[in-house]
């Protein structure tokens, strides 16, 4: 046999072994599921057979459901919540994984998560997963994406103090929104996408015009940010005359305001607040 044929022959051979006994595709995938039930397990979260079984440690329950599926699907609860289980489901598609957490007792609460899975599984120079990268990002990620917003939709559902927002609906955070100052809301605005969202809705600054503003009329208006944001500094400039300050009547500088923060997502416009 020819010597320059030996080593792409012999790697080829190792190649179709692996894919044969391995499967780096499918053990790439177990890997990283283990990896979030392990931090599910980290915080507080306990592993089960299946929704109504008991529980199984995440060794046996991998091993129980290897090469079943292509997706991964597991079912936890809460320690000391037995009776709302969740279930967390990973979906590969190409390089990427959709991680659902969804809670079936309460049909509307879904939080997901989308990740590309080669960031975060490192593969060997033979081809099979060999160690975790980038650990630390993926564990906030997940966190801040499924962990909390799960664990603060049970407690907040079972009436326990939480230490967050993330599991209350949108029309109690209104209502706490609307006790804050417009300095504070736009702060929380900047905490998380789904506060900032909340606070980007129309409605919101509607009632916020209402509640700053009540002896003024209220039309149908385009958007009551901008109209906020206008009567505000309307109100600013009269303060600084009533104080006689005449150097601070240069507040007009900002009369471009409105129109620069809707351009610019993510503002806070701290300037006049």
């Amino acid at each position: 046999m020819n010597k320059e044929n030996e080593i792409p022959q012999f790697q080829q051979t190792v190649d179709s072994l692996i894919q044969a006994l391995i499967k780096p595709d499918y053990l790439k995938r177990d890997l990283f599921f283990a990896l979030l039930l392990i931090v599910m397990k980290e915080n507080d979260f306990q592993l089960l057979k299946s929704v109504h079984g008991g529980p199984i440690n995440i060794v046996d329950y991998m091993i129980s459901k290897k090469a079943k599926n292509v997706t991964h699907e597991a079912a936890l609860v809460l320690n000391g919540f037995q009776d709302m289980p969740l279930k967390i489901i990973a979906c590969p598609l190409n390089d990427t994984v959709l991680i659902i957490a969804t809670i079936p007792e309460l049909y509307n609460q879904t939080y997901s998560l989308c990740v590309k899975l080669n960031k975060y599984v490192h593969i060997s120079s033979l081809g099979i997963p060999s160690h975790f990268t980038n650990v630390n990002e993926l564990f906030t990620d997940f966190k801040d994406k499924i962990v909390n917003p799960v664990k603060g939709t049970i407690l907040n559902y079972h009436k326990f103090p939480s230490a967050n927002l993330f599991g209350l609906p949108d029309d109690i955070i209104h209502q706490i929104l609307l006790s804050l100052t417009v300095g504070d809301v736009l702060n929380l605005s900047a905490s998380c996408k789904r506060l900032h969202r909340i606070v980007k809705e129309d409605s919101l600054w509607f009632r916020l015009y209402s509640r700053d503003f009540p002896n003024k009329h209220k039309s149908e208006e385009k958007c009551w940010r901008d109209v906020y944001v206008e009567e505000y500094l309307l109100k600013q400039e009269e303060k600084f005359k009533l104080g006689g300050d005449v150097g601070l009547g240069s507040v007009r500088e900002f009369a471009e305001l409105p129109n620069y923060t809707s351009h610019v997502p993510d503002s806070r416009w701290e300037v006049i607040l």
